[in-house]
């Protein structure tokens, strides 16, 4: 009948049709976070030299990125590069290999997303055979018989989210043999054969059937946290070693004035050496110019590692491992206080902080798998179901022809149940699923806890810098004070007393530690602001990283 035909065919559309369509593995991170990952990713390995030898460690322009001024120092004709923090940042995170080598994760992450979406996608197939059998028979009539039979078939299936499996099959068979009792002969056979099979309990729905996909997308945002956790520690390293630098460079001076002091010190002492000076006292002083000598030896060693830790982190084709500038930064430390509220400051950390992020998401994960293990449970009950039109005559078309008024039509329909004695198995990865959620709620909150105490060791942290600063300012001034006093007197009266050198000695030595003091503080404040950022999850948001992932992102 023509309406059995009507009806399968609306069954079909329907169900491959208007129900069907593709999970759609969904959205990309259109943040700037996201597209500079995307971006680096893109980009692929760091473009070199040369693959063996020096040429290996030395990377090639990134067109993205400006070149440093060079300078050249006329006195020793080093070449000099004046960086500014913010430069230094933003060729960092385009450069950088530890944040290149992360960046592929979520691009990783990304094609499992779309891998666990293509579960739903359709599937065509299709196949043909011939077989010929000659048979000897123990017939009077037919003392042999022979048959070729060609069969081809095509068709779509496709699973479904509510965990269905549905195919529709077209299929032609054509037959002939001599026996001559087939009739037509030979004769072609199309058929249309409609199949579904649909769980009900164990393996069935949404929430089963899409579990892999939720997990998927759960894991590409755990790698674009860990992501994010990467880009706020190379930009943290960053900022900390260029202020390291700062201090390194600095600390150089110092120590190279107390050097210059202590000579001009000797030098006048041995003018006086006809007068009243003795051997013991320029003695005593060449023995403390010689060991500030070598504490000079040591601050220019310090500054060439400050400078190699800085120049790694940067990996650019001007400054690198190998690079032959000389790097003189050029930012400021800031020395404005920073008002902070520590509850605020928790709360931030709550919401950012990217270890907290990659443990919640953890938690949401293991939702997924207590959901999941407990619909499991369930025994398997499939329902089975089939619909068939059948045509058959001596040519295609005619065949066809009855194929379609669906006179021949066909289905039929079952139920499967099966049901394990105990469900020892599924009863097992239950209680491990929910074992394993409440271990990552307790992880969260073991975290949280280790955060929060982070947080409140670094806003004081922060505090207790500037003051040191503030208070080794007034060191500073004393010092120099003394010694300028020191030196006055030495002017008026004319006196090398053993005891008045020793005094001066230590003055010079006193005002150089108040100095490197000073610097110490007030570098350490600001490396501790980043660190308190770093720990709330903030980073990203301090200036220049923004203008930084720009760059990376090419924008």
């Amino acid at each position: 009948m023509i309406y059995r035909l009507t009806y399968m065919v609306c069954l079909v559309a329907t169900v491959l049709g208007i129900t069907g369509g593709c999970v759609n593995p969904g959205p990309t991170d259109s943040s700037l976070l996201g597209r500079s990952q995307r971006a680096l990713a893109d980009r692929g390995p760091q473009a070199r030299k040369g693959d063996t030898g020096l040429d290996s460690l030395r990377p090639e322009k990134d067109k993205a990125l400006p070149e440093f001024e060079v300078a050249q120092d006329e006195e020793s004709g080093k070449k000099i590069v004046r960086l500014g923090l913010d430069e230094a940042v933003m060729h960092a995170l385009v450069n950088n290999l530890d944040i290149r080598v992360i960046s592929f994760e979520p691009a990783i992450a990304r094609e499992q997303v779309i891998e666990a979406a293509s579960e739903f996608d359709y599937t065509v197939f299709g196949g043909g055979s011939y077989t010929k059998e000659d048979k000897r028979n123990a017939s009077r009539l037919f003392s042999g018989a022979q048959s070729k039979t060609y069969a081809f078939e095509a068709g779509v299936k496709k699973k479904f989210v509510t965990g269905a499996e549905t195919s529709l099959t077209w299929a032609m068979i054509r037959a002939w043999d001599n026996t001559g009792w087939t009739t037509p002969n030979p004769y072609y056979e199309p058929t249309l054969v409609f199949e579904i099979s649909q769980p009900l309990l164990r393996d069935a729905w949404a929430q089963v059937n899409l579990a892999n996909l939720q997990v998927a997308r759960l894991n590409q945002k755990i790698t674009m946290a860990q992501f994010r956790d990467e880009v706020e520690r190379i930009a943290t390293e960053v900022i900390s070693d260029y202020w390291g630098l700062v201090r390194a460079r600095r600390e150089l001076e110092i120590a190279e004035s107390l050097l210059n002091d202590t000579a001009k010190t000797l030098q006048r002492v041995e003018s006086r050496g006809e007068l009243d000076a003795t051997a013991v006292q320029i003695n005593q002083i060449r023995r403390a110019l010689e060991t500030r000598r070598a504490i000079v030896v040591q601050a220019q060693k310090n500054v060439f590692d400050a400078q190699d830790t800085l120049a790694r982190l940067l990996a650019d084709a001007q400054i690198n491992v190998l690079s032959e500038y000389e790097i003189v930064p050029i930012g400021k430390p800031n020395s404005e206080p920073m008002d902070i509220d520590t509850n605020e400051r928790l709360a931030q950390a709550l919401e950012h902080n990217p270890t907290l992020e990659q443990a919640q998401l953890a938690i949401e994960m293991a939702d997924i798998d207590v959901d999941v293990a407990q619909r499991q449970k369930l025994p398997q009950l499939n329902l089975t179901a089939s619909a068939a039109l059948q045509g058959l005559d001596d040519s295609p078309g005619d065949a066809h022809d009855w194929l379609f008024t669906g006179n021949y039509f066909g289905f039929s329909a079952g139920l499967n149940l099966e049901y394990p004695l105990g469900n020892r198995q599924r009863e097992a990865e239950f209680r491990r699923s929910k074992f394993n959620r409440l271990k990552a709620i307790a992880t969260l909150q073991n975290l949280s806890d280790q955060v929060a105490v982070q947080v409140k060791e670094r806003a004081r942290q922060v505090e207790s810098t500037y003051k040191q600063w503030q208070i080794q300012q007034e060191a500073v001034k004393a010092a120099r004070t003394e010694l300028q006093a020191l030196e006055d007197t030495e002017q008026i009266r004319g006196q090398l007393t053993p005891e008045f050198l020793a005094v001066k000695l230590g003055a010079q030595a006193a005002l150089a530690e108040a100095e490197r003091a000073e610097l110490q503080a007030i570098t350490d404040y600001n490396i501790s602001l980043v660190e308190l950022e770093r720990t709330t999850g903030t980073v990203l948001q301090m200036y220049p990283v923004p203008r930084a992932l720009s760059a990376v992102a090419g924008e």
